[in-house]
């Protein structure tokens, strides 16, 4: 093979992989019959075109008519697995504040409201989640996108009504946070910030047709839905037991959970849409969203690594 032949074969893999299988030869027999005997470099004009080409197919394949089937599964997926992960990042939120609770008197920290108050306002405000995913499990849609929309707006009312003071009235204040929102456009904005991820979710319940159709068991769900709020869980606790210490540990962990998923998702041109769809809908801890994204980078890159050495020893 030539140094051009082989600079050619690498601006081709701009190309995805299922069009190199059927037009790379053909490709690559034009491009060398038209360039020059002595010829070591790619022309300027035919790598960008090369690039411009690979980046358009691409595009298409994700966005154009040939990838609807594609969205429409990981659609299917997506509007099961974010309410369930939303409720399992909730949970391991209540769990660890439960542990916390224990530790209490060995700890030091004083909880202004009632422990116990505090972990019923955690509780309710995740198992809307796991209420939206048992209805979408048993292909009741419509009820799961009319919860999803009740959700988005119940939940807005909670976190933004000011709370009760004990000293004044009495009951049980369901939201564990409050936000204070400005007036006019600035309060829409507000609430659209705040309830970013549960309207995703309610578009995604309201758009999809048949989650249970998406082939997932229950079995591997569980699997999955153990496995992060036990790394979820044992990074609060090592943050807390070790302080700074135990932040690195914690993402150590969290990343072992998503690693693997982010492997699983990106063997299928579904399960790369449905890993797209999570990041954006799990914005609420900064840190979780990079550890997603690094996972599904390091996944990648070790998949086209792979399949680089595999191609050479073919060759």
């Amino acid at each position: 093979m030539t140094s051009l032949e082989r600079r050619y074969r690498d601006l081709l893999r701009w190309y995805p992989q299922w069009h190199r299988r059927l037009h790379e030869q053909e490709m690559l027999a034009v491009l060398l019959q038209s360039a020059a005997p002595a010829q070591q470099r790619p022309a300027l004009s035919d790598a960008l075109d090369l690039i411009r080409g690979g980046l358009r197919v691409r595009i298409h394949h994700v966005i154009g008519a040939p990838s609807a089937p594609h969205w429409r599964r990981a659609v299917n997926l997506a509007a099961l697995l974010g309410p369930l992960a939303l409720f399992t990042r909730d949970l391991a939120g209540t769990a660890s504040f439960a542990a916390l609770w224990l530790l209490d008197a060995h700890s030091g920290i004083r909880i202004v409201n009632s422990p116990g108050h505090v972990v019923v306002q955690l509780l309710a405000f995740a198992l809307p989640y796991l209420l939206i995913a048992a209805l979408a499990w048993h292909r009741q849609q419509r009820l799961a996108a009319a919860c999803a929309w009740t959700w988005v707006f119940a939940h807005a009312y909670l976190v933004t009504t000011p709370p009760h003071d004990p000293a004044v009235t009495s009951g049980l204040d369901l939201a564990p946070y409050h936000v204070t929102l400005d007036t006019g456009m600035a309060y829409i904005g507000g609430i659209a910030l705040v309830e970013s991820a549960n309207i995703l979710l309610a578009i995604l319940a309201s758009l999809a047709t048949d989650p249970k159709a998406a082939s997932l068991s229950f079995g591997k769900t569980l699997t999955w839905m153990t496995a992060g709020f036990a790394a979820l869980l044992a990074g609060e606790l090592l943050v807390f037991v070790m302080r700074d210490d135990g932040a690195p540990m914690a993402c150590i962990l969290l990343l072992a959970v998503l690693l693997p998923a982010a492997a699983v998702a990106i063997g299928s041109a579904s399960g790369r849409r449905v890993a797209f769809i999570l990041i954006v809908l799990l914005p609420g801890n900064p840190v979780h969203s990079v550890l997603a994204l690094t996972a599904t980078a390091m996944a990648i890159t070790t998949r086209r690594v792979t399949q680089r050495a595999v191609a050479r020893d073919v060759r």
